[in-house]
């Protein structure tokens, strides 16, 4: 928007949330600028905006037991049903948490957020409808094995998981 007022011209802008990148995030990748629901308003020959600081970004899940291959399949293909659409496809960067990067108290209370919809009130809704505990635990597993992989910097952390041929997929009710 561009206003005068007193004979001064400005010009006043709404910023977001660092806008959507749908490239996977570098691991050494630098965190966002924190830009959430900043108004910045310029004076024509006014001084410097001062930049926005950036945002804390949490380190990749530090678990180091490898994960049951075929548990981390059948994972993936739940991932990529039910949680991609709003936690990505590839690591890019999302309104929603990264769960590559999800704390220990959030790995231990998994199901209860997952199914028991403990996160509710935050915005995430209980799959219990959809998900059984054992579809938790594979979604689970493959987050795992995903942040392991994006630790190590394996290319495969920024690609879509192949899905092999006779993996069960969870299917909405009706399905």
């Amino acid at each position: 928007m561009s206003y005068e007022r007193d004979g001064v011209q400005y010009f006043a802008f709404q910023t977001g949330w660092s806008g959507f990148n749908s490239e996977p995030v570098a691991a050494d990748a630098p965190p966002p600028y924190l830009n959430d629901g900043r108004l910045i308003v310029l004076r024509l020959g006014g001084a410097k905006v001062p930049v926005a600081p950036r945002a804390q970004r949490s380190p990749f899940l530090a678990i180091d037991l490898p994960q049951e291959p075929k548990l981390v399949a059948k994972g993936a293909s739940a991932y990529l049903t039910h949680c991609a659409i709003c936690h990505g496809h590839l690591g890019e960067q999302t309104l929603v948490p990264d769960l590559r990067r999800m704390s220990s108290t959030t790995y231990d209370n998994f199901n209860a957020i997952v199914l028991g919809g403990v996160l509710k009130s935050a915005g995430m809704a209980s799959f219990s409808d959809i998900l059984q505990a054992s579809d938790a635990e594979a979604i689970r597993a493959f987050i795992v094995d995903w942040a392991q992989r994006a630790r190590r910097d394996d290319p495969s952390a920024s690609k879509m998981p192949v899905i092999p041929a006779g993996t069960e997929t969870p299917r909405l009710p009706g399905h």
